[in-house]
């Protein structure tokens, strides 16, 4: 049981009863409860106000995606069966193996708050391997994809499906300025 809100409650009334100037300490974020077991975390940066950027791939629909985030949904599909044999030569049984999505996010500079999240990607598995910031603050990511349909740009480099990608996401996460496939790099299984 974690008692520490009610020592801070305490020490607050202590110190009001004193006449002595109290600040409120914001809880940090609880990061498992975001990112979940069923997420991976491959890449981050900061930018120059200290705000933290997170990439990496999920196969959680439950990610708390943000309302303006550029990509809300999450496509369940399956890229793969895990068959565990059955005992004595019967045949036993598989199992489905969710698609894994890249996802990005943007925490403030005091790891109280959530700017955003989105989710990036298709129907196949779209895993995102490195990211990078501008002075703007938009945000560069890359990785591998087996999705025929990852949402490319208009009039992008490559529209045709590879199997890698790269994307720049504006600065509050709610748009592509660009995502076209790329060739190279292969997809973790």
């Amino acid at each position: 049981m974690d008692t520490r809100p009610r020592v801070i409650i305490a020490l607050t009334r202590l110190l009001w009863a004193f006449g002595s100037t109290v600040s409120v300490l914001a809880a940090p974020l609880n990061y498992q409860a975001i990112f979940e077991s069923q997420t991976t975390i491959s890449a981050s940066s900061v930018d120059s106000a200290g705000n933290v950027y997170v990439t990496g791939w999920t196969t959680s629909p439950q990610l708390p995606i943000t309302a303006k985030a550029f990509q809300k949904s999450f496509a369940q599909t399956t890229c793969g069966y895990n068959t565990i044999p059955g005992e004595h030569g019967s045949p036993g049984q598989s199992f489905p193996i969710a698609c894994a999505h890249s996802f990005i996010a943007k925490i403030d500079s005091s790891g109280t708050g959530l700017l955003y999240l989105t989710y990036l990607g298709a129907e196949g598995n779209d895993i995102s391997q490195a990211i990078a910031l501008d002075a703007a603050g938009n945000v560069y990511v890359t990785g591998s994809t087996t999705s025929m349909t990852f949402p490319v740009t208009l009039f992008a480099f490559r529209p045709s499906p590879g199997r890698g990608f790269v994307a720049k996401l504006s600065a509050d996460g709610s748009s592509l300025a660009f995502a076209t496939y790329l060739d190279g790099g292969e997809v973790p299984q």
